[in-house]
């Protein structure tokens, strides 16, 4: 066997996440949705430059793993700490809203109604604890949405009582931060199929 037809092994999952962690960089040819699935895919050998036959050759894992574009934008956070940090502005809270990343329902939870429309009208900055707030409930729901694969499923999820969570909502555990991480709690067990 020549050097030129000799296949090239790919490297683990768990080996491809140690080396992105390393570098700061996700594994190569994962494009746009990296950040998602570091760690759940194998690079394709063709990523490595192999040969015009390694090319044919794709991880399996990875088709199953990397969300759909559409999903991924609700999924991820709408804002940047440093964004939280410095003031996010009422214009990037009513883009979060057009995306469907925020319901306004569950910003006026912790936000009230009247101090939100002034910010959303007047583009004036949300307040660090403010911004911190609408980020956690957003955290949750996107949680919840994808544990339960569903947008529906998950707001009926957020907006019933739990058992698990003492009876309580857990979209209303969510304005407190040791309340979202009883509800994310629940719906890791949840997703890992560990019930009661």
């Amino acid at each position: 066997m020549t050097m030129a037809n000799k296949p090239t092994p790919t490297r683990s999952p768990a080996k491809a996440s140690s080396s992105s962690r390393r570098s700061g960089k996700p594994p190569a040819g994962l494009g746009d949705n990296a950040a998602a699935v570091a760690g759940l895919t194998r690079p394709t050998t063709a990523a490595k430059g192999a040969g015009p036959k390694a090319a044919k050759v794709k991880a399996p894992v990875q088709s199953r793993a990397a969300p759909a574009p559409a999903k991924a934008s609700r999924t991820m956070q709408p804002f940047s700490y440093a964004e939280i940090k410095n003031g996010v502005s009422g214009d990037r809270l009513a883009e979060a809203f057009r995306a469907g990343r925020l319901r306004r329902s569950d910003v006026e939870m912790v936000i009230p109604a009247r101090t939100l429309a002034r910010r959303l009208n007047e583009g004036q900055d949300l307040r660090l604890a403010e911004a911190d707030a609408v980020v956690r409930l957003a955290r949750v729901r996107a949680h919840a949405e994808e544990a339960f694969g569903d947008a529906d499923l998950a707001d009926t999820w957020l907006t019933a009582g739990n058992p698990e969570l003492g009876g309580e909502r857990p979209i209303d555990m969510a304005r407190t931060d040791i309340g979202a991480r009883e509800v994310e709690a629940v719906l890791t067990r949840f997703e890992h199929g560990v019930f009661g």
